[in-house]
């Protein structure tokens, strides 16, 4: 069985058999936005909320995000998914809205990820060396939440009235550096996908990759 993950992320209840455990789906194609006004992100504190496609997010809680920066040194660069940008009203002057987010390349700008506790998203800013704030929708991605907090890469946002101070503290915490530079560490000794490519042909063509 090929999982997309670490050991030490591994989810409760799976099975203890052959596991393969695949580092981050990193490839060449990436999400691109043409046109991103990556300037705007120079001499600023960034975060990026990204929230995966799965579970849609009401336009009054992505305002509530945007509010909670509203006059800060932060930028925030949020993904709205399906909710139109528009639906949000106006946002504050340091708040970047798209539906979508070259989230790969922001993450080479961020000093802190937003997100749902998605193994993709937790992988790459992982891999980026880049803390999270995990606000989990699911049992799983609450589980994924809690082990990244144990690891000390990250902390679990309960509410987004907490976001700010949470954010604050996951960032100026004197250990928080160290921490996640070793969960990244871990991550890039991942088997990358090319090896795990590698896995399936032997599973399909046993004779032929003997």
């Amino acid at each position: 069985m090929l999982v997309n993950g670490l050991p030490q992320l591994r989810p409760c209840g799976l099975p203890s058999g052959r596991i393969r455990f695949i580092g981050p789906l990193l490839g060449g194609l990436r999400a691109t936005v043409p046109g991103f006004p990556f300037d705007r992100l120079a001499g600023r504190r960034v975060l990026v909320g990204s929230f995966g496609t799965v579970f849609a997010r009401r336009p009054q809680w992505l305002r509530a995000l945007a509010e909670a920066f509203r006059g800060s040194d932060w930028t925030l660069v949020l993904a709205t998914g399906s909710v139109p940008v528009t639906a949000l009203g106006p946002l504050p002057g340091n708040v970047l809205a798209c539906p979508f987010v070259p989230q790969q390349d922001l993450l080479r700008h961020a000093d802190a990820l937003l997100t749902h506790g998605g193994m993709n998203s937790v992988l790459e800013a992982a891999h980026a060396g880049v803390p999270m704030l995990v606000r989990p929708r699911s049992r799983e991605q609450r589980r994924t939440a809690l082990r990244v907090a144990e690891l000390g890469a990250g902390a679990v946002l309960e509410r987004v009235g907490a976001l700010r101070a949470g954010l604050e503290r996951l960032v100026g915490h004197a250990d928080t550096a160290d921490r996640v530079r070793e969960f990244s560490m871990l991550v890039r000794a991942a088997p990358a996908v090319a090896e795990a490519a590698d896995q399936l042909l032997q599973l399909a063509h046993p004779r032929r990759m003997g």
